[in-house]
């Protein structure tokens, strides 16, 4: 197996675990080389709010911990208090961790 192959079983394998999920409003990180990209997803796909780190100073892994307190705030002002978290095919480690550690110190709940 390549790489690629392993990282889209891996997403399809996280995905489909996450959806399953009761119907919590999930949260889907996107991580680019630069930047990370958050998104909270209710049912239908509608998305409920968003945050990214672009215009943020600091390290990547303090801007990523920083949207996670900030995509934790808009979901709060929203009534959104319990998500699933939906890493995608980025292994938790890293910036999709410090967003996750972010979020649950902002008072969401996985």
């Amino acid at each position: 197996m390549n790489h690629k192959t392993r990282k889209l079983s891996r997403k399809i394998r996280v995905s489909s675990k996450v959806k399953s999920v009761a119907r919590r409003p999930r949260l889907h990180v996107v991580r680019s080389n630069k930047h990370v990209y958050v998104q909270i997803i209710g049912g239908g796909g509608k998305i409920i709010a968003s945050a990214c780190d672009v215009g943020l100073k600091g390290t990547k892994t303090q801007k990523a911990l920083e949207v996670g307190k900030i995509i934790a705030g808009k979901a709060l002002k929203q009534k959104v208090d319990r998500i699933a978290f939906d890493r995608g095919a980025y292994k938790f480690h890293g910036r999709v961790k410090a967003i996750a550690s972010g979020a649950r110190d902002a008072g969401l709940q996985f």
